[in-house]
């Protein structure tokens, strides 16, 4: 299978000989049995972060889930079903600069494509819809991006970054605390009000929250 296949799956394989240049052995290189969730999102909470990436395209529908909309334990959720498929240009274009960061057979190959060079990449099975043209597009987006570039930006792009501070209104004076750009205070009479199906205080773009307690237990049970 070509390497810059997106089903590619690294596992040591020999480089051929390309254009007259001898063929040469790549034996350490076995991304698709080493990469993890963790190794392209270090946000994705596990155990959802320990999901091997076996090639790109794996890489892309991750990068598309985690993108899409949802909380941060149904993007777990879809991470991990397989069945579950998403995919767009830039997250293949992400995926691909990922992979040429970690895989040298990708990398070495993506080097020998000339830059006026489109990708024509056949029909991928197990979609229910052709997605060639979103890899083709994907692939020329990517072909300038750089991994540790794309990687600052993810970081500081997340989108589950908010956290959520549950005041008891009991305790009068923390009324008056201020909220930070990505801080949200939620007062709250008793426990049952912060319930996990509110979605007030668990919003989609929330990460963490931090539980103030009360002086006493509360009555209620929640």
């Amino acid at each position: 299978m070509h390497f810059l296949h997106m089903t590619f799956q690294c596992d040591g394989q020999p480089f051929p000989a390309v254009e007259g240049r001898p063929g040469f052995p790549l034996y350490p290189c076995r991304c698709g049995r080493r990469t993890e969730v963790c190794d392209l999102l270090p946000a994705v909470p596990p155990p959802a972060a320990e999901d091997k990436i076996e090639c790109v395209l794996e890489a892309a529908r991750v990068l598309s889930i985690w993108w899409g909309s949802g909380s941060i334990s149904m993007k777990c959720q879809r991470i991990m079903n397989k069945a579950f498929l998403s995919i767009n240009p830039k997250a293949v274009a992400v995926a691909y600069s990922f992979f040429k960061m970690m895989c040298t057979h990708v990398a070495i190959m993506s080097g020998l494509v000339p830059l006026d060079a489109r990708l024509n990449h056949k029909r991928i099975p197990g979609w229910p819809w052709d997605i060639t043209r979103i890899v083709e597009y994907g692939w020329n987006m990517g072909r300038s991006m750089e991994w540790m570039v794309e990687a600052q930006s993810l970081a500081e792009e997340n989108q589950h970054a908010r956290t959520i501070v549950l005041v008891p209104e009991v305790l009068h004076r923390l009324t008056f605390c201020g909220k930070g750009s990505k801080t949200t205070l939620f007062h709250h009479r008793s426990f049952r009000e912060i319930r996990r199906n509110n979605n007030v205080p668990f919003a989609d773009e929330v990460g963490s929250a931090v539980i103030v307690l009360p002086p006493k237990e509360p009555e209620d049970a929640y």
